[in-house]
């Protein structure tokens, strides 16, 4: 298993075990976050993402393409 791939299951694998209920699928892509987020949740029922900054009135690039381009709802969480 190449090194971006190890490193992504073992970042993954704590939350797994603490929701064991929930389906998550690993997949290392390069290119523009947004593009991928959008086209990864085509049939999904809400996407959830991070967001660095807590507070202020701008989106992240990431959010921002998600928002105008997502199918479904968009709920974008801070995280500290």
């Amino acid at each position: 298993m190449p090194e971006k791939e190890r490193l992504l299951a073992a970042e993954l694998s704590s939350w797994r075990h603490k929701f064991p209920g929930t389906e998550v699928t690993e997949r290392v892509v390069h290119g523009l976050a947004g593009h991928h987020l959008v086209e990864a949740a085509s049939t999904a029922d809400l996407l959830v993402i991070g967001r660095c900054v807590p507070t202020g009135p701008h989106l992240g690039q990431t959010a921002h393409s998600a928002i105008h381009h997502s199918r479904c709802p968009v709920v974008i969480v801070p995280h500290y």
